[in-house]
């Protein structure tokens, strides 16, 4: 027997029992059978390159490393996102998921990887200590009835703007275009090539996209939802100008949307902006925290970079 803890890129077996461990923690109302089950048939943890650490051959620790590509300063590099870090609960307090993360960053980093990104679901003070620096992370939680009369004024008082419900597929071009010019003077930005869209347009298939049309009728903004039972989540979107006009306009349609299907919220992740209307002023999310940390030390993560990150959305969390 011994302590000493086997870290190594998980075999198929050892993946299966780290999903089985983590059930505890993410299964939700699913059996654990029927967990591992989704989990092996997800599209988004299939991206994932799965690692463990091992005692004696059990998996006591495990987290997936999923591929990203971020463009920082107008230059796009390789980076990864962390998810699903997890340790058996009679192992934590042995600093068993932070070896395994710093032997994942190693590995990744020979690999040229430049940056690597998590959500924190825990006091961020955990991750800090591994180098992880916070980010500005909001999120909206918009009371569809007493932000739905403002919503419908803005709707019936502003410029006319089209909203209708469109073809992912379809339109995927569009999006590209609206996504790469929302993001294009940003410090940091989460690159989408040919690739990642299709895996975000393969991501949640139930999803509905809508494209906002300005009073010309060119596209000015696009947004993906979720309508799930009781609100209406904002999941991704893009304008192709950051101004008060584009930001009310889809959001009070949203709210609008949401009235009209009787969902009593609108949430979702929004960056916190003065052009925002009143009643979709974010606040701070207590979970799913943006937290970034350079693997190349030569990129310097200031505080322009790490404002950047509020502007990160839902649809590429992992």
């Amino acid at each position: 027997m011994t302590d000493e803890l086997d870290i190594h890129r998980a075999s198929d077996s050892e993946r299966i029992a780290a999903y089985r461990n983590v059930h505890e923690v993410w299964g939700g109302a699913f059996s654990i059978d029927e967990h591992v089950s989704r989990r092996l048939a997800s599209v988004q943890h299939n991206r994932a390159t799965w690692y463990v650490g091992c005692l004696n051959g059990r998996v006591v620790t495990s987290l997936g490393c999923f591929p990203l590509q971020f463009r920082i300063r107008g230059v796009t590099q390789p980076g990864i996102a962390i998810g699903a870090v997890h340790t058996v609960s009679e192992f934590r307090g042995r600093g068993f998921a932070p070896q395994l993360i710093e032997r994942v960053e190693g590995d990744q980093r020979q690999q040229g990887v430049a940056m690597s990104l998590l959500y924190s679901d825990i006091a961020p003070a955990y991750y800090e200590r591994l180098g992880y620096l916070v980010c500005p992370s909001w999120e909206a939680k918009i009371e569809t009835a007493s932000a739905f009369a403002a919503a419908r004024e803005l709707v019936q008082s502003s410029p006319k703007f089209g909203f209708e419900k469109i073809s992912r597929f379809k339109k995927r071009r569009m999006l590209t275009m609206l996504y790469d010019n929302h993001h294009a003077s940003m410090e940091v930005s989460i690159a989408r090539d040919e690739a990642y869209w299709e895996y975000l347009l393969a991501k949640q298939p139930n999803d509905e996209f809508h494209l906002l049309n300005d009073p010309s009728g060119d596209p000015a903004a696009f947004v993906r939802l979720q309508a799930e039972s009781k609100r209406l989540l904002i999941r991704d979107f893009a304008l192709v100008t950051n101004d008060d006009a584009n930001w009310s306009a889809w959001l009070a349609q949203i709210v609008c949307m949401a009235a009209d299907r009787n969902l009593p919220t609108v949430g979702g992740w929004l960056p916190n902006l003065p052009e925002l209307p009143s009643f979709a002023k974010p606040i701070c999310r207590k979970q799913e925290i943006t937290m970034l940390k350079s693997l190349d030390a030569t990129l310097v993560i200031d505080d322009a970079v790490r404002d950047a990150a509020q502007y990160f959305v839902e649809i590429d969390h992992v």
